[in-house]
């Protein structure tokens, strides 16, 4: 009987999530609540192993689904089990051997803070949310290109704030598509208070820390910006699945596609660090 699913190495995984769409593929950790919380892979959809039978409904049919776990053991179960409601599919169903233990990426921790994009009243709402974060990121990438002296790390930070607003403008675009009467995308992102970016967290503690930590202020700061980056891509992509069905779903999964380009921009610039 053939195996329903391969096993692939953390190597063809890292270049599968790098070179596929976010449309073709879904990131699947079957660990408990407490271990993905503590550290997961960017951008992973946590179903733990003992619940997979009862959300099996909420992973697609028409993506490939990559399980990991802590060494592979319950992601091997985790495959075998879909694999054996999906028979047809078994070679878009992929178990990372090693699991997190053998993965040398980078890796989040805590859960993707939802809560506002969840409890929004409207569509509006909804993007008005993510248009803050961006802006957000824009404003400390900014404020971060002031306080480096390395010419050349201007030119990546420079390159990060635009993509930001290039963010802002793509949900733009997408929002007046769904509502009627928006303003014009100028007088919206102009209001914006863009305190705060993905994750959360408040531009003005992220730049105390980048000032506390001034020994090495090239690292710092790319790390910082890595950081963000790769929060923001665990943050699209979980919202697309938590709207999976709506509209905003395609929306998501677009900008964490856009958002892969700018986790490479920062991780290039980190090569630059003297």
């Amino acid at each position: 009987m053939d195996t329903e699913y391969q096993n692939i190495p953390v190597e063809q995984v890292r270049e599968m999530i790098s070179s596929h769409h976010e449309n073709s593929f879904v990131l699947v950790d079957v660990r408990q609540v407490n271990e993905y919380q503590n550290r997961h892979i960017p951008g992973a959809t946590l179903i733990p192993l003992a619940e997979l039978v009862q959300r099996e409904v909420e992973l697609p049919v028409d993506r490939s689904l990559i399980f990991y776990c802590h060494s592979g053991k319950r992601s091997q179960a985790a495959a075998t089990l879909v694999g054996a409601s999906r028979s047809n599919q078994k070679n878009d169903l992929y178990n990372m051997v090693g699991g997190i233990l053998a993965w040398n990426g980078m890796v989040l921790s805590g859960v993707p803070d939802l809560k506002t994009f969840i409890e929004a009243g409207s569509i509006g709402q909804v993007f008005h949310q993510a248009l803050e974060l961006e802006r957000g990121a824009e404003r400390f990438y900014r404020l971060l290109h002031g306080q480096i002296a390395e010419e050349r790390l201007k030119k990546p930070l420079e390159t990060l704030a635009r993509a930001e607003e290039g963010h802002a403008r793509m949900l733009y675009c997408n929002w007046v598509a769904l509502e009627e009467g928006i303003a014009p995308f100028e007088e919206v992102y102009s209001q914006l208070s863009g305190d705060i970016v993905e994750g959360n967290q408040d531009i003005g503690a992220l730049l105390h820390f980048f000032e506390a930590n001034m020994e090495r202020p090239c690292l710092t700061a790319m790390e910082m910006a890595l950081q963000i980056e790769c929060m923001a891509y665990d943050m699209y992509r979980s919202l697309a699945h938590k709207f999976s069905g709506n509209p905003l779903a395609t929306v998501f999964l677009e900008i964490a596609q856009s958002e892969k380009s700018h986790i490479q921009i920062a991780a290039d610039a980190i090569a630059l660090c003297p």
